[in-house]
């Protein structure tokens, strides 16, 4: 942008007094260009915190965003003084740049994003993460109510958490402070549930979940049933309890056709979505009845293309309808939306075996075993921990 428009440096050194900064225009363009936009950002960026703090939330906000309009249309050329409104708009390129303009604005955009996350990644490379200063907390008296502060605390901590895991993903000291983080913040808000609403419907669900994960699914269908008895219309869990019904007895007639009916229910009460179709394609594969397994799966990919579960289910009937060709594409993409899928990987070997391609079906089962052996390994790191992991889609140890 320097190199481009040279005058812009000149027009920006008439927005300040000539006699208190003579050596302003001895200055590289490029440095002057830097100068002002960071005395022009600091402005708005400075304005919010004021205003929280004296404001509140809501006002804040509106005032904020009239603040910021105005500020915006004055660094266009708008209002006084008119000895720098010719300045201010050249420099805030207003009317309609050129192509070259728009070149190196983006390019300058990209580097700029690229240097601040290298520099996020390199600090926490050098500087362990200040887990102790973390930990001391944030002022949120100035929100209202105690329940937005609750939501302030959760969001805020779950972004900047989940912003340093994608930054610097195979970091073990981020990943075991994520871990730590979330764990709290679950058992927190876990905690202040039981102290509050012991006898809520919420609380009756969360207990069924709990005790999915530890693989008690008669002890989880028995606690969705309060939850429904206390709030018939609870949402989400007519979905959970047709799947632990199904999950429990899925070989048993009277079992499939309850799921069904708290699936349909679900669907009611919540909506259609990819989860409960593919429950329902899940429940009509037991039954043999591969028409109607294909409908539900179809219909769940339609909702949701990216869902692993009706990717995966649109590829296992199709093979059952001995359609390896068509199963290729959405076992394809299944490994492709969960790498680490086994079920997934083991289907897609097959589909490559039926389909004559012995070179990726060899590459599917070799992942299939490096996964099963990664897998095995975290399993028995939950069993040193105690700690049921969560159950896994079973695959024959054959490839046959």
């Amino acid at each position: 942008m320097a190199v481009e428009s040279p005058a812009v440096g000149h027009d920006m050194m008439t927005l300040l007094p000539s006699r208190r900064f003579s050596g302003w225009a001895r200055l590289p363009v490029a440095l002057r260009a830097i100068i002002s936009g960071l005395l022009m950002a600091l402005v708005p960026a400075n304005v919010w915190p004021l205003l929280l703090l004296n404001l509140g939330v809501p006002l804040a906000a509106i005032v904020e965003l009239l603040f910021l309009a105005l500020y915006v249309w004055w660094a266009a050329g708008g209002s006084p003084p008119r000895t720098t409104q010719a300045a201010r708009a050249t420099a805030f390129r207003r009317g309609k740049p050129t192509t070259t303009r728009w070149s190196w604005g983006l390019m300058a955009a990209f580097f700029f994003a690229v240097t601040i996350h290298a520099a996020i990644v390199l600090l926490f490379r050098i500087v362990p993460y200040p887990m102790a200063a973390f930990r001391q907390g944030y002022d949120f008296s100035f929100i209202p109510s105690e329940p937005l502060r609750w939501i302030a605390v959760v969001v805020s901590a779950a972004s900047v958490m989940r912003s340093l895991v994608d930054l610097d993903p195979d970091n073990v000291d981020v990943l075991f402070m994520a871990q730590r983080l979330y764990s709290e913040l679950a058992n927190d808000t876990m905690n202040k549930l039981a102290v509050l609403a012991p006898g809520s419907a919420r609380m009756q669900q969360v207990i069924a979940e709990r005790l999915v994960n530890a693989g008690d699914l008669k002890g989880a269908i028995e606690h969705y049933r309060k939850a429904l008895e206390i709030d018939p219309r609870l949402s989400g869990v007519r979905y959970e309890l047709g799947e632990a019904i199904f999950e429990a007895s899925s070989g048993d007639a009277s079992a499939q056709a309850e799921a069904e009916k708290e699936l349909e229910a679900a669907i009611t009460l919540d909506g259609d979505s990819a989860a409960v179709q593919g429950e329902l394609g899940k429940i009509a594969l037991a039954k043999s009845d591969l028409e109607k397994a294909h409908a539900h799966y179809a219909r769940a990919f339609a909702l949701d293309a990216g869902d692993t579960s009706a990717q995966l289910g649109m590829g296992g009937v199709l093979m059952t309808m001995n359609n390896p060709q068509e199963a290729k594409k959405y076992l394809e993409m299944a490994v492709k939306s969960d790498p680490l899928n086994e079920a997934a990987h083991y289907r897609l070997a097959l589909a490559y075996k039926r389909l004559q391609m012995p070179g990726e079906a060899q590459r599917e089962i070799y992942l299939l075993k490096e996964i099963k052996k990664t897998k095995d390994q975290v399993q028995e790191l939950y069993r040193q921990m105690n700690v049921k992991p969560q159950p896994r889609d079973e695959v024959p140890d054959s490839e046959n």
